[in-house]
């Protein structure tokens, strides 16, 4: 399965920032010739890795994959991850709210907190509170709540603010999947 993921720093994007997305690129994949590092002329603060790993689930990869670009890369502000199609991978740059595939609407950050209410709610029998997320995503309660919202707005959950842990998914397993 293709991946990309994209950094965005705190800084313009340096040789350092290269070789720290390279090494963690390494450890994630097993075709370690095929690994493309680059930084956008037109986005200087940006640096991105595309690899492949072993054909998985979504929902069970992405927060393995995040994880390891967040502790590992310094300057670190936020990034998106994008599991592209088996095709051969494109010169041509896709925009950073790629939705999924099957276009059922939401972007690929959305995507990450859908799966992780899902997984959440599968692992601990309720949905996850706002800390929950925080420190899952290493964001704001700002971030949280902007993105929440939007899930909602499009359908996609239902919360209440009258409960703790109240947030339902409304949208099928399956259509979290690549």
């Amino acid at each position: 399965m293709n991946v990309k993921v994209e950094v965005e720093l705190d800084c313009s994007a340096k040789d350092k920032h290269r070789k720290e997305m390279y090494d963690v690129a390494e450890r994630l994949t097993d075709d370690k010739k095929n690994i493309l590092i680059s930084i956008p002329s037109n986005r200087l603060r940006t640096v991105i890795a595309e690899f492949t790993i072993k054909k998985a689930r979504q929902i069970d990869v992405v927060d393995d994959i995040g994880r390891e670009f967040l502790y590992c890369l310094s300057d670190y502000n936020e990034s998106s991850i994008v599991f592209q199609s088996s095709q051969k991978k494109s010169r041509k740059r896709k925009p950073s709210s790629i939705k999924k595939r099957d276009n059922v609407g939401f972007t690929e950050k959305q995507g990450q907190y859908l799966a992780f209410i899902n997984k959440f709610i599968e692992i601990n029998g309720h949905s996850p509170k706002l800390s929950d997320f925080v420190n899952q995503f290493c964001v704001g309660a700002t971030s949280v709540y902007r993105i929440l919202a939007k899930l909602e707005e499009k359908g996609f959950i239902k919360r209440s603010s009258q409960k703790p842990h109240s947030i339902e998914l409304l949208i099928p397993e399956n259509e979290l999947l690549i």
